[in-house]
């Protein structure tokens, strides 16, 4: 059994599955081509369980980006919060970067999402990419 596969079952709460896993052979790189029929067969039951599990391992397409700390250089991040924001006005934007934590883009892909963090964390600020809940 793989490190990342004993992770994700411990941070699913389905540390308990660990051994039918292991002994039924299953990696982390089939886990996904898996069918809930096959998960019955092996004994997840619950269909919860089942479905946490492959979601814990589906790519997920949508991502939220978080501004947690303004920074130092509060005029540049105002300076990018707008421009990620389209139509935000500037007593908006520095309201939001006044009350972090906030959300800045929500539901954007991956790629969307790291270009937005690297542009913004380059202002000084932190921002955090959260991987969007269903």
């Amino acid at each position: 059994m793989t490190e990342k596969l004993q992770t994700i079952l411990e941070a699913e709460g389905l540390s308990h599955l660990l051994e039918k896993f292991e002994a039924s052979g299953i990696t982390d790189a089939i886990i996904s081509n898996l069918s809930d029929s096959d998960l019955r067969e092996i004994g997840l039951d619950k269909l919860g369980e089942r479905m946490r599990l492959l979601l814990a391992f589906e790519e997920p397409s949508k991502y939220d980006v978080i501004l947690v700390d303004e920074g130092s250089n509060r005029i540049a991040l105002i300076r990018e919060v707008r421009a990620v924001v389209p139509g935000l006005g500037l007593a908006d934007a520095k309201a939001l970067v006044e009350g972090v934590p906030k959300p800045l883009k929500e539901g954007v892909t991956k790629e969307e999402a790291e270009e937005i963090k690297s542009n913004v964390e380059a202002t000084g600020a932190k921002v955090d990419v959260k991987r969007r809940s269903i």
